[in-house]
């Protein structure tokens, strides 16, 4: 796990440095080191930190692919299904890791989702997307009260 996420850190290390293991290699390795070992602590894996990653259940997995990519100190992340396959524990867990992230991170997040609840409690935005067209956009509780979206996602008749 720790190895997965050390990967994903940029250094400022240079090729020279790399090959003949200077000082400023050494350092970078350290700082990239205890970058990932914050990440992984970050999304809750500092005790599976020196387990295989592909050991780990599917759920960890995905926190796993969350610590690399905060790893490459990105503006913005594009997450899609973040939440499939988790279960309703794994799904708050991974809801508050996502608002921490926003918050402390200060990144945007892209996110495609299928669970309405888990977009509802995350998101200022969201665009609704049906069969490939947009039928609705706006804050939350906007999108929530669209005929459209209702029929669509929630198993309501539209009476337009």
């Amino acid at each position: 796990v720790i190895e997965n996420v050390r990967m994903a850190v940029r250094t400022t290390a240079g090729a020279g440095d790399v090959m003949f293991r200077t000082r400023k290699f050494a350092a970078t390795e350290q700082e990239a080191l205890l970058r990932a070992r914050n990440l992984v602590e970050l999304v809750g894996l500092a005790e599976r930190a020196d387990d295989k990653a592909g050991s780990l259940p599917y759920g960890q997995q995905r926190l796993v692919e969350i610590a690399r990519a905060l790893a490459g100190n990105r503006k913005l992340l594009l997450m899609d299904e973040p939440g499939a396959g988790m279960n309703g524990e794994e799904l708050k867990l991974l809801q508050s890791l996502i608002t921490r992230i926003r918050r402390d991170f200060h990144v945007s997040i892209l996110l495609v989702e299928h669970n309405v609840d888990f977009v509802l409690h995350l998101s200022d935005r969201i665009v609704v997307l049906d069969h490939g067209i947009v039928i609705a956009s706006g804050t939350p509780s906007e999108v929530i009260r669209n005929p459209q979206v209702i029929e669509a996602y929630l198993g309501g008749k539209c009476h337009d």
